[in-house]
């Protein structure tokens, strides 16, 4: 039987009304947590920051993922019975914000040791982290281990120094995951510091705000494009 405070520590993370769906191939929706949990796939991770780490690990034998790799037990695991795949849940000790109000640093560092820490795994490189299968959904076989939250420094002991540093060199059209909030922060704010002197003018905020959005969705937009 699995204890409330498992299921609970899972619900706490989530958006108040995540993007959820019974198949990803027929879109998303946006609902209620309430409603969200009812549905097969959810959204783990609110926009404003990451306090989960997922990886999708698309192998027969998914579950054995984490200890083939020497990696600490997942706070869940959740597999599908049919074919083995699973998806691993990492909490966060802290979370780490992504907004366009964020310190790079904190996010550089959780996207490099979530792209080597995927690599270990052998997980999907190109999952994108917006939804997960739901743990507590009974569509899935969940393994729940513990209530643990890692921190970043922990994590960041189960990968080589070098492979972190490898990944800081990365270009543009190699990064996935976390890393594209990054690559969209570093491509619009070299534009940035000269664009923000057209909207230096009473009321220019909304003008300046407007223009910026547009050039992060440009960037995001190329960088998926190449990727």
């Amino acid at each position: 039987m699995v204890k409330p405070a498992l299921h609970a520590a899972f619900v706490e993370r989530l958006p108040r009304r995540p993007y959820c769906t019974d198949d990803p191939a027929q879109g998303l929706l946006i609902r209620s947590q309430a409603t969200a949990l009812a549905y097969r796939h959810i959204q783990h991770n609110p926009p404003p920051h990451v306090s989960c780490l997922v990886f999708d690990v698309d192998r027969p034998d998914g579950y054995e993922a984490w200890k083939e790799a020497g990696l600490p037990a997942p706070n869940w695991i959740t597999f599908n019975t049919r074919n083995g795949h699973a998806h691993y849940g990492y909490y966060l000790a802290v979370p780490v914000a992504r907004t366009s109000a964020a310190k790079q640093k904190p996010l550089r560092y959780l996207a490099a040791i979530e792209h080597v820490l995927a690599k270990r795994l052998g997980a999907d490189m190109g999952y994108s982290g917006l939804i997960t299968k739901n743990p507590v959904h009974g569509h899935w076989w969940t393994v729940w281990h513990h209530n643990e939250a890692f921190s970043l420094d922990y994590l960041a002991e189960f990968c080589p120094d070098a492979e972190l540093a490898a990944y800081s060199r990365r270009s543009c059209k190699e990064v996935s995951g976390l890393g594209r909030n990054v690559t969209v922060f570093d491509n619009v704010r070299e534009w940035a510091y000269s664009a923000v002197r057209e909207h230096w003018r009473p009321n220019g905020y909304d003008g300046w705000a407007n223009a910026v959005r547009a050039a992060c969705d440009s960037a995001n937009v190329f960088g998926l494009e190449q990727g």
